[in-house]
């Protein structure tokens, strides 16, 4: 922005956006200029109104849009931005949510290219920001990689009072994290801008990135690293939330990104990075924690000693020396561990069941024998399966997840229904013991 075009801004505070998101518009579609069928536009829309509003009737509203076809859902968003309002707030939602889910549902049904055509077409009409973001989130449903350049004239233009308030920067962070996840391609066209961006965009594209938790985020994220102690707290915290439970169990990436922050120069990435792996749960950070826990700084000690006890479990005290001799022990246990693990299928049943209680008791190495855990549920002995099942959540945490589900095929009702509420347990996602419903929540 120019100081000419940024001073006019700042004379009139409450048309900055509108001013800013102007300036990217000769590079998008001229509008069609107004004819004849204005009236029937109109019409049109009031009819959709009058569904919404005064019949209740969703779907009428639904099939009027989707057989009206892109120009329809136009003339809604054309009309919304000088004639008629669905919220008196200037500063709410652009549309109702039963407006929003109309016109999202009729978008859906047109044809991908025609769809992303008519978007990229009211982003030229449009003269309002919320008008915008609407249209980029509509963008990003359709998974085209073309809205991203009119995000990063958006993000670009915004002063940076405005960057931060936090409606403008949640639009925008969902409209992004849309096209990410619809299109995980885009996350090359956003690691080649990150040079050009500043710390508080760079904030909204790590947090749209972790909302969208799509193929190379990671990448992406660990790029945006380094730059900044301010900007690796945000990066740190939003790997935490890496849609852990979904994850493949050996994919160590954001555990990995995260342990290389767990000695930095700065107490408080430090303080994240172990917070992060904590959330993460990952087994193999272990060592690193415990060395943190002779960190300088309390607040460093206290993330680590939170992060073991919630991947380990455990009630040791915060302080190294018990942890490093606890750490000492689980390594030579597990050197003699073969014997245990073999004796999962023995087949008598106090054998098989005393090898599941040792396993539940050294959870540091869970994933590397969380297979042979998953073969004990196959016992024949029902009471070694349903301990079976049990160990699995109370070790494998994600990686508990896909063997739990192949336990639903079970012939045994009764371990069909401990491996659903172990799963249940684990994720939270209550689907009962339908076994293709958990294996589309998992692919999802």
């Amino acid at each position: 922005m120019t100081g000419e075009e940024y001073s006019l801004s700042r004379r009139r505070p409450g048309r900055t956006l509108l001013l800013v998101l102007t300036l990217a518009a000769g590079a998008w579609p001229a509008a069609a200029a107004p004819g004849a069928r204005a009236l029937d536009d109109a019409a049109l829309f009031q009819s959709v109104l009058d569904d919404l509003r005064m019949k209740n009737d969703h779907a009428a509203a639904v099939a009027q849009l989707k057989k009206a076809g892109p120009q329809g859902a136009a003339t809604m968003l054309g009309i919304l931005a000088g004639r008629v309002r669905l919220e008196a707030s200037d500063q709410g939602p652009l549309l109702t949510p039963a407006a929003e889910v109309v016109l999202f549902e009729a978008f859906h049904s047109w044809p991908t290219e025609e769809a992303i055509a008519a978007a990229l077409d009211w982003l030229g009409q449009s003269t309002e920001s919320r008008e915008k973001l609407l249209v980029l989130r509509l963008l990003g449903e359709a998974g085209a990689r073309d809205a991203l350049h009119p995000f990063f004239e958006i993000l670009a233009g915004i002063p940076q009072e405005e960057k931060r308030h936090p409606a403008v920067a949640g639009q925008v962070e969902r409209a992004l994290s849309e096209i990410l996840r619809r299109d995980p391609r885009g996350h090359q066209v956003v690691a080649s801008k990150v040079k050009q961006m500043d710390q508080p965009v760079l904030a909204s594209v790590a947090r749209a990135t972790a909302l969208a938790s799509a193929p190379g985020g990671i990448q992406l994220l660990e790029k945006l690293t380094g730059r900044d102690h301010e900007l690796d707290v945000v990066v740190l915290s939003v790997l935490g939330d890496w849609r852990q439970s979904r994850a493949e169990c050996t994919d160590r990436a954001p555990a990995d990104v995260a342990m290389a922050f767990i000695q930095s120069s700065n107490e408080k990435v430090r303080q994240q990075a172990a917070v992060a792996l904590g959330k993460l749960q990952d087994p193999e950070s272990v060592p690193a924690l415990v060395t943190a826990l002779e960190d300088p700084d309390a607040r460093v000690r206290k993330a680590a000693h939170w992060a073991l006890n919630g991947t380990v479990g455990g009630v040791l005290p915060g302080e190294f020396e018990p942890w490093n001799q606890w750490l000492s022990a689980e390594k030579i246990w597990f050197e003699s561990s073969r014997e245990t693990l073999d004796s999962l299928l023995d087949p008598a049943p106090g054998v098989a069941l005393a090898a599941l209680r040792t396993l539940a008791a050294h959870p540091l190495y869970r994933t590397r024998f969380i297979g042979e855990v998953a073969a004990a549920v196959r016992h024949t002995d029902v009471n070694v399966s349903r301990a079976a099942c049990g160990t699995l959540a109370h070790l494998g945490g994600r990686c508990a997840v896909e063997p739990l589900i192949e336990a639903l095929a079970d012939e045994r009702p009764e371990i069909r229904q401990v491996a659903a509420e172990a799963l249940e347990g684990l994720t939270a996602a209550g689907l009962g013991p339908d076994r293709d419903a958990w294996r589309a929540w998992l692919t999802r």
